[in-house]
């Protein structure tokens, strides 16, 4: 007979929660993002039926870590250093399972899967000591995460697509495929959104934006999103909110892979990629290259007019090795990207294109460390290089005025130290140190004398975070309370403190339900251009802008049951010297600074998983108001430009082996687009419907996917920056390959 015991660790203070309260209110700072409790989350199954099961042993072998499992048979484990571990599964009437070599990384929580075999009742006796019952901290309604079954549900659809999936984010192109995404979040404008890949800033700081087609989205494994942002963890430029990519960091397996896709507007891609395993270290990489002419066909007050010089060519090529022992993981990765653009006639082809081009190129350095010197500590490393080559030639132009030649480069050199300690399961502590650089170097080959030349300017930060944890009180399964703090001095500004606070709550009464509570400030300072511009007769920057800043503070609550989630938030915000260009009597555009703002908001996800998730339904909702408080006539309580009242996004996956389908509609209110919110200003609103439709056979060790992806296949009309239009119905054809040997 197998009796399995946990004898957890009686507590030596009558009240511990009382003393841990006092540690607590001595005002330790801590992050408020999912990257920090980094974790192992799974499920037991039984292996012949699938089925999850309930009360199941898991521990994390030489460590007090211990779970048992939920009666869906899933476990999780929270505040667990990186590493790898070996984990063990027992359950009265099953065999004791092993899961070896199980990696957990800073950023990335592992997943494992226990298939647990039944086996007959002996006299064996198992004792299972639970020495420390960990806290359970949960995730909240403040952010989102994309897993990588979401990502792989809708990888290839592109980025915009799978973004849109999370409420409040809008994904703006000037085209089709290969041109320029960039983000908003709640109708902020693109440079008020930090974007990180593997933690180093894609955001360049001529602009302060980023182009999403950077992103390496077939690496991609995990996303994380907060709509608020977290200036006291991030820095100065998380004003509107945080998108943070994660990337796959090692294999378990060799393989071979190749991709390739046909479709609409002369469009194709291919792309090639391998990785093996080889005793620590890990190696993987790919190639990809893309080409689509996209001089697609559409509709503007009644005419139908063809779109032109839109074509691109777009080359990647990524690669990683990473070594990683118990003790060390070290990780390096590089990236190169070439894009070869022609750039479109703009505003209905009213302004004609005289064949003008872009080529640019991005190369991306960086390297990782982690050391894990005792069971509860660990000291980390960060390096990245951030380097983008840009040449813009509109020399046929004829008219002085709007003839351009330019070649420039972004640079952003960034370091990154910190050390993590948890002491016990009440407190995760953090402390660290963060440098930036970022510069630019911009030549004006027709008119040097606008050139901005050379400009860089650094940050200098530290910061420290705490994380207390209390778990079965009086009316509370669980009570957590997150603070975090930066005092960072950025460019020739004296240093400022950034602060964050979050206290999050289970009641004992729901346990499915967790409420959080959250307040902040944050700030952005200005880019390159909206300070130095002098690079045409139609713009100059301002060098007085003052940095946006902010003061929010946001409530949200979370359920979650099995495959079914519910999450709700609400947030205010007051802002203040929002940046926006405007237009002066002499015609010349220039930035300046909106004296008060405020912005609210309400977002909504549903998802659920049907018929052994065989059908997975998800809703994503947001609503935004957002007004101008500057005393001046005309724009008084008008709303803010470029942000839609309402989005919603509903998505259905299909999935009956071998078949797939994905159906993603989208709803996008109207927008202002000038201060004033004069009348026929507007842009309309719009509905897309995008489909696809797959089958992955496998034949020895090939598997295979093929796919038909129809974009917008309703044929609206509509725009996502005024005067470029989107393609109406696109039509695409995918096949992948991969290949595992044995």
């Amino acid at each position: 007979m197998i009796i399995i015991k946990v004898t957890p660790m009686k507590p030596k203070l009558r009240k511990p929660w009382l003393a841990a309260l006092m540690v607590a209110c001595l005002g330790w700072p801590l992050p408020s993002t999912a990257q920090d409790n980094v974790r192992i989350t799974g499920v037991v199954l039984d292996a012949r039926t699938g089925v999850g099961l309930e009360g199941a042993v898991v521990g994390i072998r030489g460590t007090p870590f211990q779970e048992v499992t939920d009666a869906r048979g899933r476990f999780y484990f929270e505040n667990v250093l990186p590493g790898e571990y070996t984990l063990v599964a027992a359950l009265l009437g099953y065999r004791t399972t092993e899961a070896r070599g199980v990696q957990v990384h800073e950023d990335q929580p592992a997943v494992v899967t226990f298939r647990l075999q039944e086996a007959p009742l002996t006299l064996q006796t198992i004792r299972v000591e639970a020495r420390r019952d960990p806290i359970d901290t949960l995730p909240t309604a403040r952010s989102f995460v994309l897993a990588e079954e979401d990502i792989r549900n809708y990888r290839e659809f592109g980025v915009a697509e799978l973004l849109n999936q999370l409420p409040g984010i809008e994904v703006e192109s000037v085209g089709g495929v290969g041109q320029r995404q960039r983000v908003r979040i709640h109708g902020s404008k693109a440079n008020q959104v930090l974007v990180l890949l593997d933690g180093q800033r894609l955001n360049h700081p001529q602009t302060g934006e980023v182009d999403l087609s950077v992103v390496p989205l077939d690496q991609v494994v995990r996303v994380e999103y907060i709509p608020q942002g977290n200036a006291a963890l991030y820095g100065g430029q998380a004003l509107a909110g945080i998108i943070a990519f994660y990337t796959r960091q090692t294999v378990s397996r060799a393989y071979g892979r190749a991709n390739g896709v046909i479709g609409s507007f002369r469009t194709a891609r291919g792309q090639i990629g391998m990785g093996f395993p080889w005793r620590n270290v890990s190696v993987y990489g790919n190639y990809q290259q893309i080409y689509s002419a996209q001089n697609f066909r559409y509709g503007y007050e009644g005419q139908t007019f063809t779109r032109e010089n839109a074509w691109n060519r777009h080359n990647r090529l990524f690669a990683r090795m990473t070594y990683s022992t118990p003790g060390v993981t070290v990780s390096l990765s590089g990236q190169w990207q070439r894009f070869r653009r022609g750039l479109p006639s703009a505003y209905f082809n009213e302004m004609k294109h005289f064949n003008a081009y872009a080529d640019e190129q991005w190369w991306m350095l960086q390297l990782q460390s982690t050391w894990r010197y005792s069971p509860r500590a660990s000291l980390g490393l960060r390096w990245g290089n951030n380097r983008l080559y840009q040449f813009f030639n509109n020399q046929n132009d004829p008219s002085p005025f709007t003839r351009y030649k330019t070649r420039q480069w972004n640079t952003i050199t960034e370091g990154e130290v910190w050390h993590r300690w948890v002491p016990s399961g009440l407190l995760d502590l953090r402390l660290g140190a963060s440098y930036l650089r970022e510069a630019l170097q911009q030549d004006n080959l027709i008119y040097p004398r606008l050139s901005l030349g050379a400009r860089s300017r650094r940050a200098i930060s530290v910061y420290a975070h705490h994380q207390f944890s209390l778990k079965n009180l009086p009316f509370f399964k669980l009570l957590q309370l997150r603070q975090s703090g930066r005092l960072e001095r950025y460019f020739d500004r004296r240093p400022e403190l950034f602060p964050y606070l979050e206290l999050i709550m289970m009641p004992a009464a729901i346990p499915a339900a967790t409420f959080s509570l959250g307040w902040q400030k944050a700030i952005r300072y200005p880019d390159f251009n909206s300070l130095f511009w002098k690079g045409d007769a139609r713009a100059r920057g301002n060098p007085d802008l003052n940095p946006e800043r902010k003061v929010s503070w946001d409530a949200g609550i979370r359920l979650q049951h099995g495959e079914t989630l519910v999450s709700l938030s609400y947030y205010r915000a007051a802002i203040s010297d929002l940046i926006y260009w405007h237009r002066g009597v002499n015609g010349v555009w220039e930035p300046r600074n909106l004296r008060d703002a405020f912005k609210e908001g309400v977002d909504i996800l549903m998802k659920g998983a049907f018929f052994q998730k065989r059908v997975i339904l998800q809703m994503a909702y947001s609503r935004v108001r957002a007004l101008n408080l500057t005393p001046e006539p005309n724009v008084y309580r008008k709303q803010l430009i470029f942000i839609p009242p309402q989005t919603l996004q509903v998505n259905i996956h299909l999935r009956l082996r071998p078949f797939s389908g994905s159906f993603l509609y989208r709803y996008v209110d109207r927008r202002e687009t000038v201060l004033a919110n004069s009348r026929g200003t507007q842009l309309a609103p719009y509905r897309i419907l995008d489909v696809q439709l797959g089958v992955q056979p496998s034949f020895l060790r090939l598997q295979w996917e093929v796919a038909v992806i129809g974009k917008n296949i309703l044929g609206q009309d509509y725009q996502l920056i005024f005067g470029y239009p989107m393609p109406r119905r696109a039509l695409y054809l995918q096949i992948n390959v991969q290949w595992n040997p044995l």
